[in-house]
């Protein structure tokens, strides 16, 4: 059986709605759940693969996608995605890239799981995931670093930044994560990835 023959066999398994990307981040493959749940042919899904996604949702999705993308990093965000009956219901929504032994991206997965609930937006782990997606790619990049031990001068210098700009990253990050101290940010960083234990 061939390679890509035998990628899409095992997304058309997976029990969620699941696709893959080319390396250029462009869909070319979903499985039979999300097809099912959408309603859509592949064809049109192809064609315009961010029309289920809800019109008040679509600009943060593609504007989070495009600095992961951009990045190579994880993209994780919640959205509602329309139901083949036109209802919306709310999902979080993770791509991952996969890469050759160079480190190349030669292609992305991407799952969604509904997350949808009268108690959703009460959850805290909900209000987590919804904080973290509203960080722009430089207060992410600025955090991790920060909670895998680098000093400010160290990360300014990383990312050429000036340590006041670094300062001003952390604290607004921090303000939009609800987060008051370092050790706060490590747990949140463990949490939700951010940083891997050895």
């Amino acid at each position: 059986m061939r390679t890509e023959e035998h990628v899409r066999r095992v997304v058309d398994a997976i029990p969620t709605t699941a696709w893959t990307l080319r390396a250029d981040g462009a869909v070319d493959f979903v499985n039979r759940r999300y097809l099912e749940y959408t309603g859509l042919s592949l064809k049109q899904v192809l064609a315009e693969p961010n029309a289920v996604i809800h019109p008040d949702d679509t600009a943060s999705a593609v504007e989070a996608w495009l600095d992961a993308l951009g990045a190579g990093r994880a993209y994780e965000a919640e959205m509602r995605l329309r139901r083949a009956d036109g209802q919306y219901r709310w999902f979080m929504v993770r791509a991952v890239p996969f890469r050759d032994r160079k480190g190349h991206i030669i292609r992305w997965f991407g799952a969604s799981y509904e997350i949808e609930g009268p108690r959703r937006t009460d959850r805290p782990q909900a209000r987590e995931h919804k904080a973290l997606a509203s960080l722009s790619a430089r207060e992410r990049e600025v955090l991790q670093m920060l909670a895998e031990g680098y000093p400010t001068a160290r990360i300014a210098l990383r990312l050429a930044l000036s340590r006041k700009t670094v300062e001003t990253f952390r604290l607004r990050a921090m303000k939009k994560l609800g987060l008051k101290s370092l050790p706060a940010l490590v747990k949140f960083a463990l949490r939700h990835g951010l940083v891997a234990l050895e």
